[in-house]
């Protein structure tokens, strides 16, 4: 509901003209679940939490684009558990840690 909300606020006149830069995170646990592993190879991506990371930014962008931001206007990289925001010693650091982070910058005029 929040990305709808989200994307709905993107199409309005004052917001057109701005890139989205989608970045995933994630926390420093090893990626061991079964179908989450499966899930990433079947994307094409690194079973490990860099891909993890890159899955969960995609997912993100997909939703905005089903809600109709153009995906031109968007671009999406992971950074895995590289910088964390809180302590991955604790579950609510962890859990924070697990989290995608949207970038509105203006987009550059065309040359």
């Amino acid at each position: 509901a929040a990305l709808e909300k989200l994307a709905q606020i993107l199409g309005e006149d004052e917001v057109k003209d701005r890139r989205l830069s989608i970045i995933g995170h994630t926390d420093t646990d090893r990626v061991v679940k079964p179908a989450t592993i499966e899930s990433l190879k079947r994307l094409g991506k690194s079973a490990d939490n860099m891909g993890l990371s890159e899955a969960r930014a995609e997912a993100v962008a997909t939703v905005l684009q089903a809600s109709g931001v153009d995906m031109s206007r968007m671009s999406t990289s992971g950074k895995g558990s590289v910088e964390p925001v809180a302590d991955n010693r604790t579950p609510a650091g962890k859990a924070k840690n697990r989290r995608v982070e949207i970038y509105l910058t203006p987009m550059k005029p065309a040359s």
